[in-house]
């Protein structure tokens, strides 16, 4: 009497969409047979079709142990009376939804030595290693690569991880290893040592999960000079097209699920408010006619008209303005010293605050003062003698 069975599950290219992988339910051997086996029908392999046999906690870890595409696992499983009667008619013949398997002889993923069966005492059963002819060339893979090298600087780590998974898909890099080592040809700087460092650490033999969280905790962004540099980009010059494109790219940066009216609205509150007036909200409902009506704005005289404006408002309060050098600058023609002059000595070119006859009379007053005489006439004296030196080089 059947008690347990011999199943096959592998890791293969979905039948809708091959870049995608799915788990499938192979083949099934039953007991005391050792070189038949009964292979399930290629639309029903889906491991979703076996709900109960998905349910059991052994094939539950067996999913988790088959990580790559071409791998699989071979287990025995003991037959619960719901198994049986799914997997078994009355008369032990293998059947699933009423529909008999075939026997075959030789199955997908069983590996033989000189012809016949392994009979290694193991349950996992890996693929052979390729061949140094079949190696891949990593760095002919990288150039069908539509993705820009990541330094751990530029571009949020989140983003640029989605996109190298997408290409990854996109160019059927499917197996971690090979993730990993194409990882390693998309890094610069001080992401290269970053990643040299976690080679050491991680090795290759670690998922690309595992490379994948720790790389987005190494390079996690905690500043918001990012989210200043994107919201406070405004347009104060040049091509308005050039601006759009630029303000566009660093909004992306932070999130690739901007939405598009929001994204609009953040490129055109940007600009001048006579420029934003130019542009009507109600037409413009995708980027693309956001470009348009900014091309339309530049051949326009009304944009040239509207920064002559600005520029006109700036030079006329300028103008309104004294300027520093008007302000403070020594007069051109010289001016002659009033106090000279009321003195009897005219033509002196000097400051009134260091003029020496400024105290003339209070000296005078105190000429009779013994020890001042000596002051009083050597002041005349001096101011004689500067007189007849000015007078000279005149």
């Amino acid at each position: 009497m059947t008690t347990t069975m011999k199943i096959c599950i592998a890791l293969e290219a979905s039948n809708t969409d091959k870049k995608k992988n799915t788990y499938k339910f192979k083949w099934i051997q039953t007991t005391g047979t050792e070189k038949t086996y009964y292979e399930i029908p290629e639309d029903k392999q889906d491991i979703s079709d076996h709900h109960e046999l998905l349910a059991l906690p052994k094939v539950k870890n067996i999913l988790k142990s088959i990580k790559a595409r071409g791998t699989f696992r071979t287990s025995v499983i003991s037959l619960t009376p719901e198994l049986k009667e799914i997997y078994f008619d009355a008369e032990e013949d293998v059947m699933f939804k009423d529909e008999y398997l075939q026997l075959i002889y030789s199955p997908a993923y069983v590996r033989t030595v000189f012809g016949q069966e392994s009979s290694e005492p193991q349950d996992t059963v890996e693929l052979p290693r390729k061949s140094k002819e079949n190696k891949k060339d990593f760095k002919k893979i990288k150039e069908d690569f539509v993705l820009n090298n990541f330094d751990g600087k530029s571009v949020s780590v989140n983003l640029w991880l989605e996109k190298f998974e997408t290409e990854c898909t996109r160019c059927e890099v499917e197996e971690d290893r090979d993730k990993i080592l194409i990882l390693r040809l998309f890094m610069d700087g001080i992401a290269k040592e970053w990643f040299d460092s976690k080679l050491i650490r991680l090795g290759l033999d670690k998922s690309f999960q595992i490379w994948k969280e720790n790389c987005l905790e190494s390079f996690c962004e905690t500043s918001w000079h990012k989210y200043r540099e994107a919201y406070s980009f405004r347009y104060i010059g040049g091509s308005l097209v050039d601006y759009a494109f630029r303000k566009e790219n660093l909004l992306l940066n932070l999130r690739n699920n901007f939405p598009t009216d929001i994204l609009i609205d953040l490129i055109v509150t940007s600009l001048p408010d006579i420029l934003q007036d130019r542009i009507n909200r109600s037409t413009v409902t995708t980027f693309e006619k956001l470009l348009g009506e900014l091309r339309k704005l530049e051949s326009s005289k009304k944009y040239d008209n509207g920064r002559n404006k600005d520029n006109h408002r700036m030079t006329k309060s300028a103008e309104q303005i004294p300027s520093y050098s008007q302000t403070n600058r020594k007069p051109n023609k010289k001016e002659p010293c009033s106090i000279c002059e009321k003195k009897g000595f005219s033509g002196r070119f000097h400051l009134e605050t260091v003029c020496r006859l400024r105290n003339k009379s209070n000296n005078v007053e105190q000429k009779n003062i013994p020890g001042n005489i000596r002051t009083v006439n050597n002041v005349g004296i001096q101011d004689e003698l500067n007189e007849a030196i000015s007078n000279q080089k005149n």
